[in-house]
C-alpha cells in the first residue's frame, strides 16, 4: 500500500511541475524583456519596422533611427511585448522601447526636398511624401505627360465626364440615327485638359491659381475674391462667369 501511495504522490508532483512549466511568466528588467517557465527564460523578441519618414508608420507610431516605434504610452502595459514605456529624446513624450535601447532620434513626418527621397528616382511631392518620378505621380512642380491630369498626386487620363455607369458620354446635342441609337457629334471628343500642374495655371492666369482635375481654378473663401458675376462655390473655388459675361 505504501508503494502505491509513493507512486501516486510522484505522479501528482510530476503533473504539478509539468503544469507549472507550461505557464510563461513575462517580465522586463534593465537588460531586456523575457518569457520564463519552469525550464528557463527566453527573449521577448521585438522588431521595429523600417522607415525613413513618419508617414510610412502605422497610426500611433513615430519614425525613428530604430524604425517605427509606438508612442504616447503611459505605462509599460501600453507597449508591445518586448518593450517598455520610456521618455523620448525631447522629454516631452514617451516611446515604447526595449529596455536596453538608447533613446533614438525621431525622423521627420515627411520629406522637404527631392534630396530627402534618396537616389531611387523619386521626388518629394507637395504632400510631403516621396513619389516615383516615372510619369505616374505629380504635383504642382511635376507635371504629367500629355493627355494626363494630376489628381491627388497621381497622373490619370483626362477627358470627358463619366456617367453613372462609368462610360464617357458624347455631347448633349447628339443626334439619333435611323435605327434609334444616339450617335455623338463629330465634336464629341473630350476637350484637352487646360492644365497638368499648378505652374501652368499660374503662368496663364496669375498667382494663386490651381490645377484641379485638368481645369484652372481660383481658390476662395468669399464671393468678393472671385470678381464680377462669379461667386465662391461650395468646393472652395470661384465659379466661372455666366456665358457671355466674360
Amino acid at each position: 500500500m505504501k508503494d502505491v501511495m509513493k507512486v501516486l504522490g510522484a505522479v501528482f508532483i510530476a503533473g504539478f511541475l509539468l503544469a507549472g512549466c507550461c505557464d510563461d511568466e513575462y517580465y522586463c528588467d534593465d537588460s531586456g524583456c523575457f518569457y520564463c517557465d519552469g525550464f528557463g527564460c527566453r527573449d521577448a523578441d521585438h522588431g521595429y519596422p523600417e522607415c525613413t519618414f513618419g508617414y510610412e508608420c502605422a497610426e500611433g507610431e513615430v519614425c525613428t533611427e530604430l524604425g517605427c516605434v509606438a508612442a504616447e504610452c503611459v505605462v509599460d502595459e501600453d507597449c508591445p511585448a518586448g518593450t517598455v514605456c520610456r521618455p523620448d529624446a525631447s522629454g516631452g513624450g514617451t516611446l515604447c522601447l526595449e529596455p536596453d535601447d538608447e533613446v533614438p532620434i525621431e525622423r521627420p513626418d515627411g520629406c522637404g526636398t527631392d534630396r530627402d527621397c534618396g537616389d531611387a528616382g523619386e521626388f518629394c511631392g507637395s504632400d510631403g511624401e516621396c513619389h516615383a518620378d516615372d510619369g505616374t505621380s505629380c504635383d504642382e512642380d511635376h507635371a504629367c505627360e500629355e493627355g494626363m491630369i494630376c489628381v491627388e498626386a497621381t497622373c490619370v487620363e483626362g477627358g470627358g465626364d463619366a456617367d453613372a455607369d462609368g462610360d464617357v458620354d458624347g455631347d448633349v446635342d447628339a443626334d439619333a440615327d435611323a435605327d434609334g441609337d444616339v450617335d455623338g457629334d463629330a465634336d464629341s471628343d473630350p476637350p484637352p485638359p487646360q492644365c497638368r500642374s499648378n505652374l501652368e495655371c499660374e503662368a496663364d492666369r496669375g498667382s494663386g491659381w490651381e490645377c484641379v482635375d485638368g481645369l484652372c481654378k481660383l481658390p476662395c473663401e468669399d464671393d468678393w475674391e472671385c470678381g464680377i458675376d462669379c461667386h465662391c462655390g461650395g468646393d472652395g473655388y470661384c465659379t466661372d462667369p455666366p456665358d457671355g459675361s466674360e
